[in-house]
């Protein structure tokens, strides 16, 4: 994985995220996709490929997306690097703050895409 991004719409009695992940694309060496994930948190995700090519037209549908969605309504809640844009949801907001020696922290096998990659996903389950 290349960026990740989570944005989240909890106004009224919405309850929903978006995600676009930039990834390289299996089928085409040497090329991106941009793909989102999307649906009601707590529910089934589903996934569509929005736009595939180069690294920087991957980065600019993806700028564009989150532009969009937050002129929708939503909110930023990770950015690409996987750290917290605000303040977590009070049901998230006792876990304590990683650190080295906290459950769930990187070993040294782990790179940072693997990293990102576990805490996207348990991010979403998460709520």
């Amino acid at each position: 994985m290349v960026r990740l991004v989570r944005l989240e719409n909890r106004t009224g009695s919405a309850s929903k995220f978006y995600s676009p992940i930039i990834e390289e694309d299996p089928g085409v060496p040497g090329a991106f996709r941009c793909r989102a994930e999307y649906g009601r948190i707590g529910a089934a995700i589903t996934s569509l490929v929005k736009a595939t090519g180069s690294a920087l037209a991957c980065e600019r549908a993806l700028d564009d997306l989150v532009r969009e969605k937050q002129r929708g309504g939503y909110t930023l809640i990770l950015d690409e690097r996987g750290k917290r844009t605000e303040p977590p949801v009070a049901s998230v907001a006792s876990e304590p703050a990683p650190a080295e020696s906290a459950p769930g922290a990187p070993t040294h096998s782990e790179n940072l895409c693997d990293v990102l990659e576990r805490r996207r996903r348990e991010a979403i389950w998460a709520f």
